[in-house]
């Protein structure tokens, strides 16, 4: 009877709270979780240490040689940066001009180097960065940070992985073609080096993986890797939407599968795609690509110095405005297939093959160039390409020719010149067509002819560089 008095009394009491609860609150439970759910940032900090500025008293404007000189005693800016967290960073280093207090310089006639600060003498036999000195003007231009900056000029963009550290040198000097006038005469130009870094998600490639990967293979079916050879997997890897990315190990080597059911739909943007991967000797599945929607391939495979074939005559470029340093520094590539690129939209080939220096032949007789401004260094340092085949290049738009045939003493070529414009071609053929039985052959209109004499001026006393018909 007791018992049951109990659960009575119990029964009335929860009935009489459901009652009260029901007119003015509601009835609920509260449990506390025994543990703690945590989530933590990552961090986006650089460190930037900096040596004294350029003070350059009686500046003058100097030609090529005098750069060598000038190069070997200048006292550079030195900077180091440095990534301080644990997720790789992409640093921007753009030099702001600001406004003098005295007659301003103008910034085009000044030309920047910047290269590596563990170099304390420039060995000019060793590192020729001084013949890709830039004049600022030629260089991208940014939104300036500083607030009283009048102009930005980007000068490089790299990333840093974890904890990496990279130091620079600057040199600033007046270009040749700085005027001797009154405007020119006691001026000043004044800027500072502004860096920038921006977060990189760490499901990207570090670059101490990216540097291991020897091979990279497309797969157009979903097939998931597992095991202790798996060093990275992700769905983002490079970028391309829809895809699984794993790197395996195998022995001493990386080898970086990416996979999707169907093709691989690149991106828009799909510069520096497969920058970095400086140890990669070939990739495979390349038919699997669809890049009928990119509109820039500049750096696509910058420093892949490692790779010696590339068959992209299944790429689709017609949508494509920017191709500059495309395989840049691409020196151990023997064979490559464009033979369906259409370049009819393109704007930019800066670059695009320089120092592809183990390159014999380059046929390019179905590029469109219509549209393009810039073939600054386009060959540059293809200092084994016998043939290239430029009958159908139309140069009528360039304005930027400095440095296209540098160092090509291997070559021999056909190029008509149209254009009348361009100001800035600077050794254009310095030492090119120099070995023996080589030559240049520069067509010409009637509108470019005292244009090309200045052209082929550049080039060296033993270069075989000749003017010889006169097209319409």
């Amino acid at each position: 009877m007791k018992n049951r008095i109990i659960t009575l009394t119990i029964f009335l009491i929860v009935g009489l709270l459901l009652i009260f609860g029901s007119s003015y609150a509601i009835w609920y439970l509260t449990l506390e979780q025994e543990t703690t759910n945590i989530l933590t940032t990552d961090c986006l900090d650089i460190a930037f240490e900096e040596g004294d500025a350029i003070t350059l008293n009686n500046a003058y404007p100097m030609a090529i040689e005098e750069v060598r000189e000038f190069v070997k005693t200048a006292k550079p800016y030195k900077f180091k940066i440095r990534n301080m967290c644990q997720s790789p960073t992409n640093i921007y280093i753009n030099l702001e001009t600001l406004e003098p207090n005295g007659k301003r310089l103008k910034d085009e006639y000044i030309n920047s180097i910047l290269y590596d600060g563990k170099i304390e003498i420039f060995d000019i036999d060793q590192d020729n960065s001084y013949e890709n000195a830039e004049c600022l003007i030629d260089n991208p231009e940014e939104i300036p940070k500083l607030d009283n900056a009048t102009n930005s000029y980007n000068l490089m963009v790299f990333s840093l992985g974890l904890r990496e550290e990279r130091e620079f040198n600057l040199l600033l000097y007046m270009n040749e073609m700085t005027p001797t006038t009154e405007d020119t005469m006691n001026a000043i130009f004044e800027s500072k080096i502004v860096v920038t870094a921006d977060y990189v998600p760490e499901y990207q490639f570090i670059s101490t993986i990216k540097e291991k990967v020897k091979k990279i293979i497309f797969q157009n079916t979903m097939n998931p890797f597992e095991g202790e050879n798996v060093v990275f997997a992700s769905d983002k890897g490079l970028g391309i939407p829809n895809t699984m990315n794993y790197v395996v190990k195998d022995d001493a080597n990386y080898i970086l599968y990416i996979q999707t059911n169907g093709t691989f739909k690149f991106p828009e943007n799909s510069s520096y795609m497969f920058s970095g991967f400086r140890n990669l000797v070939s990739i495979e599945g390349l038919e699997y690509i669809d890049t009928n929607e990119v509109t820039t391939m500049s750096s696509m495979f910058y420093n892949c110095n490692n790779l010696t074939s590339l068959d992209l005559s299944n790429f689709d470029t017609s949508q494509v405005t920017y191709m500059n340093s495309m395989f840049y520094n691409c020196n151990n590539l023997t064979s490559l297939d464009l033979s369906n690129f259409d370049t009819s939209q393109v704007i930019y080939m800066k670059s695009m093959f320089e120092r592809c220096n183990n390159l014999t032949s380059l046929d390019l007789s179905n590029f469109d160039t219509s549209k393009v401004t810039s073939m600054g260094s386009m060959f540059k340092e293809c200092n084994n390409l016998i043939s290239l085949e430029l009958s159908n290049f139309d140069t009528s738009q360039v304005i930027y020719m400095k440095s296209m045939f540098y160092n090509c003493n291997n070559l021999t070529t056909l190029i008509t010149i149209k254009n009348q414009n361009s100001k800035k071609y600077l050794s254009m053929f310095y030492n090119a067509a120099t070995a023996e039985g080589t030559q240049i052959t520069v067509n010409y209109t009637s509108e470019s002819s005292d244009l090309v004499d200045q052209m082929i001026a550049t080039k060296s006393a033993s270069s075989n560089v000749i003017k010889v018909t006169l097209v319409s």
